[in-house]
């Protein structure tokens, strides 16, 4: 079933070329996330949810729970839709706003960071940071926490947050237009693959 969910979201974020995802947590614990410039899409053992940032992205199969941050019209076929404005629960994943987007399940956050959002928020609470739009502005601190960073390609941070990004050895990961990065996350820990998408 979970390689069923992959091909499908890798239909949805414009196919990949011939590399294969390698589950290495295929069981029912573990969190598969794929990341794009357009939205985040989150597929568990119980359900999945698309987090829709704008309407670039053209997907395949049915969503079980569509967040959008506005409401638009989305040719994207799926069970519930909502408007993220506070605070959502849907199956055990907390979706909420509050200077970032944050995506809370199992004792990790997932921090999503853009324009909307100043930047005020210390990093330290975040696990996993997604930075949608990398302005000279973003001038923050990493702590231990963080495991990974995703950030936008064209990104123009300043010279002082590089260095503090490069300091802290974090895994870092560009999020581009010919590419979904994949996330899978479990208690064994977690991995990045960088999926290809096909040019037509």
């Amino acid at each position: 079933m979970k390689k069923w969910f992959c091909f499908l979201a890798l239909l949805m974020l414009g196919g990949c070329n011939d590399r294969e995802m390698v589950d290495t947590f295929d069981n029912d614990d573990s969190y598969q996330f794929y990341i794009s410039k357009s939205g985040i899409y989150e597929d568990d053992a119980n359900s999945n949810f698309l987090l829709l940032f704008d309407k670039g992205l053209v997907m395949d199969n049915r969503v079980d729970y569509l967040v959008l941050l506005e409401d638009m019209d989305i040719d994207i076929d799926y069970k519930d839709k909502y408007i993220l404005r506070d605070k959502l629960v849907l199956d055990g994943v907390e979706i909420y706003i509050d200077n970032m987007i944050g995506i809370s399940f199992d004792n990790y956050l997932f921090c999503v960071y853009g324009d909307e959002w100043y930047y005020k928020d210390d990093f330290g609470k975040c696990d996993f940071i997604y930075i949608l739009n990398g302005e000279d502005d973003v001038n923050i601190s990493f702590s231990d926490r963080v495991k990974v960073l995703f950030y936008n390609e064209y990104s123009e941070f300043k010279a002082s947050f590089l260095e503090k990004m490069f300091a802290s050895w974090l895994d870092t990961y560009i999020v581009s237009s010919d590419s979904v990065i994949s996330l899978v996350i479990s208690d064994d820990g977690y991995e990045v693959n960088t999926l290809e998408i096909e040019k037509e």
